[in-house]
């Protein structure tokens, strides 16, 4: 007997799928899960985001003191030369200036000290002009690679009233170098914008210094706060009830020409995001107030004052940097809150405390001069200085 089949399959039941109920319950409890992963990710790249963008700020104004600290603490310094000077120049005293001609005058400028000759006829005379500058009062002499200073003693001459047994030939001339004791300017003024300014004040430090990158050269270095809006319109942000602009710290650095009517080359930027009180007058180059730390950006602190025949100059022994930098964009995982640091440090200028102790123990004047055409001015424009 043959036995019948269930048409439902050989265990007799229909095989079912999802009811939409159970589907419309598991896609609920799916969002449920993937909203909270979403939330973590979001946070998690909100605070990379906010991470990265302290990291970078914080590095370019670290990388901006650290700079800002090495030329400072070089303030003043007069490069140094190692190669011999020799003159053939026949030289007859005189009372008044005589330029003569040296194998070399690399190094030596306006305002140095050097002696000349030996034995005998050694001297030490000021350099009153170069072949490319001259003090106030003087001129430059007019052949090459020549000096001018007053000379009292007879150098490779037996003219009258020189007396015979002068050695004929070839003399040394070397270079004394002191240190500048005005490596930082204070107190003066130049042209800034259509107005005239202050150097250096609580936003701009102008400065000279030496040979720190061994190329025997004298450099014109300013520090100053700037507006970076394209559009002339400050940027504000505000910070526990007080109102902030927001400025780019820039640098600018010349080679010093011992000679007028220089003017400092093009500034670059440094730090971004500068916090800085509102000025008290509509120029941005005017006076400010203070930091977001309750500071002026640059302070200043005095030592002894120096006299530099026939001027005096008060020297700058300490600078104190206050520097107060706002994160932007702002971090997203703080909804918005400005976060903002400070990095402060204090310097010692070490040449200028070298001029103080040259200057008490009575060799100050052979301390050179504040160099011609210091401080630089500005160009015209101030879109010429800022690009």
């Amino acid at each position: 007997m043959v036995m019948a089949r269930s048409k439902h399959g050989e265990h007799g039941q229909t095989a079912r799928g999802f009811t939409l109920l159970e589907m419309m319950a598991s896609l609920a409890i799916i969002s449920i899960i993937m909203g909270a992963v979403f939330q973590v990710m979001f946070q998690a790249q909100e605070r990379f985001q906010g991470n990265g963008v302290i990291t970078e700020s914080n590095q370019a104004a670290r990388s901006a003191l650290q700079t800002m600290s090495q030329e400072i603490s070089q303030a003043g310094f007069n490069p140094q030369y190692t190669s011999s000077k020799t003159s053939s120049s026949a030289v007859v005293p005189n009372s008044a200036a005589q330029c003569i001609t040296l194998n070399s005058i690399s190094g030596i400028n306006p305002g140095d000290w050097v002696a000349v000759d030996t034995g005998s006829q050694l001297e030490t005379v000021e350099v009153l002009a170069t072949s490319s500058a001259a003090l106030t009062g003087d001129a430059i002499c007019g052949g090459a690679n020549q000096i001018e200073a007053v000379f009292e003693q007879c150098h490779n001459s037996i003219t009258s009233p020189c007396p015979a047994t002068v050695s004929l030939g070839s003399f040394p001339v070397a270079s004394y170098k002191f240190p500048f004791a005005g490596g930082l300017l204070q107190g003066q003024t130049v042209s800034y914008g259509g107005s005239n300014v202050t150097v250096s004040n609580d936003h701009i430090l102008a400065m000279f210094y030496g040979d720190t990158d061994n190329s025997g050269n004298v450099w014109y270095v300013v520090y100053s706060l700037y507006n970076p809006s394209a559009s002339g319109t400050l940027q504000s942000v505000t910070i526990n009830g007080n109102s902030y602009n927001l400025y780019t710290l820039w640098r600018s650095i010349t080679q010093v020409t011992f000679a007028t009517g220089s003017t400092v080359t093009h500034a670059y930027p440094l730090v971004q995001n500068v916090l800085y009180q509102p000025l008290t007058n509509a120029s941005p180059v005017g006076p400010g107030l203070n930091g977001a730390a309750g500071q002026p950006i640059f302070t200043y602190k005095f030592t002894d004052p120096v006299t530099i025949v026939p001027s005096t100059v008060s020297v700058v022994g300490t600078v104190v940097i206050n520097l107060c930098v706002a994160v932007n964009p702002s971090s997203l995982e703080t909804g918005g809150v400005v976060q903002w640091y400070t990095l402060a440090t204090q310097i010692r200028p070490i040449n200028l405390w070298s001029a103080v102790t040259t200057n008490q123990t009575g060799a100050g004047k052979y301390l050179p001069p504040t160099p011609l055409g210091l401080p630089m001015a500005f160009p015209g424009s101030l879109s010429a200085y800022y690009f």
